[in-house]
């Protein structure tokens, strides 16, 4: 049997709060009643007092949706030219540009997210890697990099090329 995590109760189907059964927040309705009526300015001392909960809550509701938006654009959960498949490096690329200008509009990496969500993932975007999505941004430069360097000794040939 589970105990309430606040007061230490045992927990049974009378006094267990039904929408706390499913998660791993075990907790009673008497203490579950206590906490849901604070007062915004209890509700504001709790979290100044404890931050690094809220902070934690924070990073973790970011990486969901996170992982929500881009398994939407990329199932499997990878990138599109490479198969890079490190959820820290992936992001949403705009598949026929224009994104600095939308991301000054909309706002960038969580805001941009949370905008792609709330319009129900329009089309145009696909899931790209840093490294990926620099190679996009200067595509012409990858097409001169083997006038420019010598792959096998790495000698660099840019002072003659005038670049």
């Amino acid at each position: 049997m589970s105990r309430c995590l606040r007061c230490g109760s045992l927990l049974t189907e009378e006094n267990w709060h039904p929408s706390r059964r499913r998660t791993y927040y075990k907790i009673c309705k008497s203490c579950y009643n206590k906490e849901a009526t604070k007062t915004p300015e209890q509700q504001k001392v709790y979290r100044d007092k404890h931050p690094e909960k809220r902070q934690f809550w924070n990073r973790k509701q970011k990486l969901k949706n996170k992982i929500e938006v881009l398994s939407h654009y990329a199932n499997p959960l990878k990138c599109a030219m490479c198969g890079e498949t490190d959820i820290i490096v992936l992001s949403i690329d705009h598949i026929n540009g224009g994104g600095r200008k939308h991301m000054a509009e909309v706002g960038s990496g969580d805001s941009f997210r949370y905008w792609l969500k709330r319009n129900n993932y329009p089309e145009g975007y696909q899931v790209l890697c840093m490294n990926c999505q620099l190679r996009k941004l200067n595509k012409h430069l990858y097409s001169i990099l083997p006038e420019v360097v010598d792959m096998n000794n790495y000698n660099q040939k840019g002072d003659e090329n005038g670049i």
